[in-house]
């Protein structure tokens, strides 16, 4: 395990668990088809840390704040030409976490405090 500093980054789609089949369908294609061009794009120092998604939440932790800020405005903005009827809710905090090796899933992931906090903070967000 290793300690340090992370900016997390907690998002899910308001609307997700209205979607029939179809919508699901088109919500791989376009909202997590942009979410992973965007991680893409950026260049490999300063992707995250850890990547973790579940159906329609997202989890990431990167080491530089800025780049963090930086990305959920860049996403939110390029969301918006989706035509999926569900809205991304983010919330980030910046904090220390623990990282290790997901025993589960074998890939690195967080926990601790501050990584609670940034999941708790998620829900009471408005959308976009």
């Amino acid at each position: 395990m290793r300690r340090g500093l992370y900016a997390l980054f907690f998002g899910d789609f308001q609307g997700y668990s209205k979607l029939d089949e179809s919508g699901l369908k088109q919500f791989v294609l376009q909202q997590q088809a942009t979410v992973a061009a965007h991680l893409s794009a950026l260049a490999p120092e300063v992707r995250p840390v850890v990547a973790n998604t579940w159906g329609d939440g997202l989890f990431f932790a990167f080491a530089d704040p800025s780049v963090a800020g930086g990305f959920a405005l860049d996403l939110q903005t390029a969301l918006e030409h989706c035509t999926v009827p569900v809205k991304l809710r983010v919330a980030m905090h910046y904090g220390p976490a623990n990282q290790y090796v997901d025993p589960i899933t074998q890939k690195s992931n967080l926990f601790g405090e501050h990584v609670s906090r940034a999941a708790r903070l998620e829900p009471a967000t408005q959308a976009g």
